[in-house]
């Protein structure tokens, strides 16, 4: 917390005090350390008081702070004054104009429930999706081998504290069954997402199936050419097109999945 050190001067002009033509400066010295803190400041003079001078200096709490005015006015009755510290205040209105901001932009984050000490935090059944995972949000790869094992369609539907894997959890839509032993059924959407996930560089597991299914188990046509095309297993044409050499040598490809 910073603390404001003020200090005062009074000048005279033949015994009366007057407003100098030229003001004076002011210095700082901490004398417990007698480093200098302030070197010849500029001062502000007394709008109702003519010839008092004050500075105020804002630094480090517990100083021992000594100033000294000084002035180059000749009329001057004495060109340098010496003021102890006056008034201390602490700056409280900075930590109000910074802390306190800062303070509020962590508690507007917190949520509305649970409010009150020691309830336990849920989540509804939407809030952890399969987007949501998707997105980065959630980082699936440190979920607890309990944790995985309660996801089915992108859902988090119970609790994990105490499951052990021969619980079965009752909902149609998980991953069933959970029974130690048993094979494990993966849902449609599951499945979805295993063949839409990208594998070489923007092509899908699924569109690189329907390649590989077109060139072993589908139609060709253009033999004898230098462009072979080869059918998907459900006549779709051109599913993948391969430009070659007189040797049959693949010199370009091109997907149409």
């Amino acid at each position: 917390m910073a603390t404001n050190y003020l200090f005062k001067a009074y000048y005279k002009v033949g015994g009366v005090g007057t407003a100098l033509g030229t003001p004076p400066t002011c210095t700082v010295v901490n004398a417990a350390t007698d480093v200098k803190l302030v070197n010849a400041a500029a001062t502000t003079a007394s709008n109702n008081m003519p010839g008092l001078y004050k500075y105020t200096y804002s630094g480090a709490d517990g100083l021992d702070c000594v100033a000294y005015f000084h002035t180059a006015d000749a009329n001057a009755d004495e060109a340098d004054v010496a003021s102890y510290t006056d008034l201390v205040t602490y700056n409280i209105r900075d930590y109000v104009d910074t802390e306190i901001p800062a303070i509020k932009s962590k508690t507007d984050n917190l949520p509305a429930s649970p409010a009150a000490v020691g309830s336990a935090m849920t989540l509804a059944s939407s809030s952890i999706t399969a987007a949501v995972i998707a997105t980065g949000a959630i980082d699936a790869d440190a979920l607890a081998t309990d944790a995985v094992a309660e996801i089915a369609d992108g859902v988090w539907d119970e609790s994990i504290t105490g499951h052990t894997t021969t619980d079965t959890f009752g909902k149609s839509n998980q991953v069933q069954p959970s029974v130690q032993g048993d094979a494990m059924t993966l849902t449609s959407a599951a499945v979805d997402l295993i063949l839409d996930e990208v594998v070489v560089g923007t092509f899908t597991m699924r569109q690189l199936l329907k390649a590989m299914a077109a060139v072993l188990a589908g139609k060709v046509s253009g033999g004898g050419t230098t462009s072979l095309s080869f059918t998907g297993v459900d006549n779709t044409a051109g599913v993948v097109v391969a430009t070659v050499d007189t040797n049959g040598n693949r010199t370009a490809v091109t997907l149409t999945v």
